[in-house]
Parts: structure tokens; C-alpha cells; sequence
């Protein structure tokens, strides 16, 4: 809806036009790629089964999951889970 509505109030402003065209395309590949990462993000959590079981946590989604476990990675280094 942001996109076309921008585009309805420039009508009566082609110079304006002229600056916000470009800022509108860039927002839309930003947009994409971050769709595109994210969605592999999703997928390289669910095929981890340390991250599968973090995300049955209450607010852990596949970026906590996979933070904590770049993060921890070797869970054996810790003695104590104060450590």
C-alpha cells in the first residue's frame, strides 16, 4: 500500500518524481533481499535440530535459534549452565 500511495500524491509533482523514483526502487530490492535471506534463515534453522528445539521456546524464531547457536556452538565447553 506504501508505494502506490506515494505514487498517487506525486502525480501533481513530476520533479518530485524525479528523486523519489529511485529512493522507491531501492526500497524494493532492499525489501526482496531481505525477504530472500530471511526465508534462508527459516530454512537453515528447520534443518538444524538444535535450533528446531529452541524455536518451541515461547518467542525464539529461527534468528534467536540460530544466534544462540553460533553463539554456544559446543554446548560440552560449559561445565555449569551459570557458565
Amino acid at each position: 500500500k506504501f508505494e502506490p500511495r506515494i505514487l498517487e500524491l506525486l502525480e501533481r509533482s513530476p520533479h518530485l518524481r524525479q528523486v523519489i523514483d529511485p529512493l522507491l526502487e531501492v526500497r524494493r530490492v532492499l525489501r526482496e533481499q531481505y525477504q530472500r535471506l530471511h526465508k534462508a534463515m527459516e530454512q537453515m534453522a528447520e534443518a538444524d535440530d538444535v535450533c528446531q528445539l529452541l524455536m518451541t521456546a515461547p518467542g525464539v524464531g529461527s534468528m534467536v535459534a540460530l544466534s544462540f547457536r553460533a553463539g554456544v556452538d559446543e554446548p560440552g565447553r560449559f561445565g555449569r549452565s551459570r557458565s
